[in-house]
């Protein structure tokens, strides 16, 4: 930053508009005149991914009630769903001081808060209307609810969020117990969880280069929501794409960034628009992704694959598995971003005095829409990421021998698709229940179904 004291400062530059420049420089030689780097949503959000654009600053540890309220330290953009270790605090540190007042690392404790506890439904009311009135949001969500329920009949109706299924025996007792009168009960959030099953969660401790390859392009071809900045349209356009969108912005203001185009600072369209990545590039990643996790894991928890680790290793403390395999070398899809002045040194972070200097160091222009963060691509896969497995298959195997015991008169291989639900094995606990009373359930958890089973032929096991 550089200190302006008069507006008729010759670093001042306008263009024939009258606007400023911003990006990377001030002037008209590297910058540029419209920059978004956050989205307000325009309509409800299906994702923890998308909170990214939210601010995320608590106050001070042991606040006592009605003290005046003082934000922790420091302000920062895009701490949802990312994690980018502050520069200010020790690699081992998430909480300490910054100016003689409380500070923390605001992505390691909201992810950590967030992630594991919460979801996005997407039954959220979509009209104007209900966003002013209250009654009228329930009775749209109660109405949306019933629809989804009603299963695979004629009356159903998917959810914005088409990953989400049903799962209940008796849809009216369902809707019943989340909406005994014309508002939701305390525990629906609850209820509506015990009541969706997702189609296609994907474990994030695999480590098939395949698995995550397919797992990342999912949205090949998507259709991307632009509304061309400035002249915004209250409708977007839907923008066709022949690769996998990953858009920084919930709407971006300018079309596909055109990988070429990211050296040049001065390009409008990568402060504005949306990054596509290529078969080659899906490919880098998944490979740097799988390298991660063999790091990393086993992930025991969603915000545990999110968070950075902090601790003695700089490298883990450094970034999550996902941020830092777009920082990987080997990936090129932020390559632009990493290099000459649009990036800064260690040694230059260094000199500047701070703690964790490797934190400081890197790509300068982080929540500029044509850098892939992390949070970009939580916002879409976000929904679908687990770190267990809940569909298995088990394979037995059973004999018959002669009255010697050594001779096989007969064998026989089997294979079963079991599914963990959300009911207990035993029913007398809800399955929204956050702890189970029944010994039965304290035993066996959750109830399997069995999806298949089948013998095996020798052939596919020999």
């Amino acid at each position: 930053m550089r200190r302006v004291n008069s507006l008729n400062s010759p670093i001042i530059e306008c263009d024939a508009n009258g606007l400023g420049y911003f990006g990377a420089e001030y002037g008209a030689s590297g910058g540029v005149s419209h920059v978004i780097t956050r989205s307000v949503p325009r309509a409800p959000i299906h994702s923890l991914g998308a909170l990214q654009h939210a601010a995320a600053e608590g106050t001070r540890f042991g606040q006592a009630r009605g003290e005046r309220s003082w934000f922790m330290q420091p302000s920062i953009s895009h701490a949802i769903s990312n994690s980018f270790a502050p520069s200010f605090l020790a690699p081992s540190a998430v909480r300490g001081t910054l100016a003689n007042r409380d500070a923390a690392d605001h992505s390691y404790l909201a992810n950590l808060a967030l992630w594991d506890t919460y979801f996005h439904s997407s039954i959220t009311p979509r009209t104007t209307s209900a966003n002013k009135n209250s009654t009228t949001a329930y009775s749209e969500q109660k109405k949306r609810l019933e629809a989804f329920l009603a299963g695979s009949g004629p009356n159903h109706e998917a959810l914005p969020n088409e990953r989400m299924m049903p799962w209940t025996n008796d849809p009216a007792a369902t809707v019943s117990a989340i909406f005994p009168s014309n508002q939701p009960a305390a525990d629906a959030a609850s209820r509506i969880a015990a009541s969706l099953m997702v189609d296609g969660m994907f474990n994030v401790n695999s480590t098939s280069v395949t698995a995550w390859r397919s797992f990342l392009s999912g949205l090949k071809k998507a259709k991307i929501p632009v509304s061309p900045t400035p002249s915004l349209k209250k409708d977007p356009d839907l923008l066709e794409t022949g690769e996998t969108p990953v858009a920084a912005l919930l709407v971006p203001g300018a079309g596909e960034i055109e990988d070429g185009s990211l050296g040049d600072t001065a390009d409008n369209d990568q402060w504005l628009g949306f990054r596509s990545l290529d078969e080659d590039q899906i490919e880098e990643l998944a490979k740097a992704i799988v390298k991660q996790v063999r790091l990393r894991g086993p992930f025991l928890s969603i915000a545990d694959f999110i968070n950075r680790r902090p601790g003695d290793d700089k490298n883990l403390a450094l970034s999550g598995p996902l941020q830092s395999a777009l920082d990987d070398e080997e990936v090129s899809i932020n390559k632009a971003f990493r290099q000459g002045a649009r990036a800064l040194s260690v040694a230059e972070a260094a000199a500047q005095g701070f703690p964790f200097p490797e934190a400081e160091a890197g790509a300068k222009s982080v929540c500029a829409p044509g850098y892939v963060k992390q949070g970009d691509l939580l916002t879409s896969l976000g929904p679908m990421v687990n770190v267990r497995g809940d569909t298995f298959v088990i394979r037995g195997y059973g004999e018959a021998r002669d009255g010697s015991g050594t001779n096989v008169l007969a064998r026989s291989w089997c294979e079963a698709v079991v599914q963990r639900v959300p009911d207990f094995v035993d029913p007398s606990d809800e399955a929204h229940a956050p702890i189970a009373r029944s010994k039965v359930n304290l035993n066996f958890g959750r109830r399997f179904n069995i999806l298949s089973f089948r013998y095996l032929n020798p052939r596919e096991i020999l």
